[in-house]
């Protein structure tokens, strides 16, 4: 999701512009769109509101020209989360349209250590699922910062997906207009269920 892009000097005009009238920013990072392609870079805000162009950052990061957060001589840049975000995902096949499972979907409980709880959401917005003629799912998973996700997953045996994931392995199967997502959370059983809008 990462790509390298080259910025002009319009866009480093309208950074300097910009920062100007952004001082909430002050001494912090913000990720910013600066042309409205969908990409957002990270700038850091000085104490004074502006924007840093070029060296170190205080909490040691490396900014280019235009202010934008380097590592390893590439911008570092996300999805900006837009209504039609999902539209622009190339999934690896092509639709099943009879898959009634397909369509986006949001998380509405979280089941863990014996309890039910509304589901906050804390940083996923919603799904988009696109299962395709193979059976393979192709889930975008959009988040509150505006990164969007994705990943192509084979079908089980029994029908359900796999994600592996920093917490552990996450089973996806579908019901009724409904998605579960459950598993091993860091050790904790976790049962989290997302209804499709």
């Amino acid at each position: 999701m990462k790509r390298t892009k080259l910025f002009t000097s319009v866009i480093a005009a309208f950074l300097a512009s910009a920062s100007l009238a952004v001082t909430s920013f002050a001494g912090s990072w913000a990720w910013i769109d600066t042309n409205g392609d969908g990409l957002a870079a990270c700038y850091y805000f000085t104490d004074d509101g502006t924007v840093q162009c070029g060296g170190t950052t205080p909490d040691g990061y490396t900014v280019n020209e235009n202010g934008a957060m380097i590592m390893n001589g590439v911008v570092q840049e996300r999805s900006v989360l837009t209504d039609k975000a999902h539209e622009n995902i190339a999934f690896s096949g092509t639709t099943d349209t009879a898959n009634v499972s397909n369509g986006r979907y949001h998380f509405t409980t979280a089941k863990s250590m014996g309890m039910e709880l509304p589901f906050s959401g804390v940083d996923i917005l919603n799904l988009q699922v696109n299962i395709d003629t193979e059976k393979n799912l192709n889930l975008s998973i959009a988040y509150e910062d505006g990164q969007i996700g994705t990943i192509t997953l084979p079908v089980n045996q029994d029908g359900t997906y796999t994600m592996t994931t920093t917490g552990g392995d996450v089973i996806i199967s579908f019901g009724s207009n409904e998605l579960t997502w459950s598993g091993e959370y860091y050790g904790i059983p976790t049962v989290l269920t997302a209804v499709k809008d």
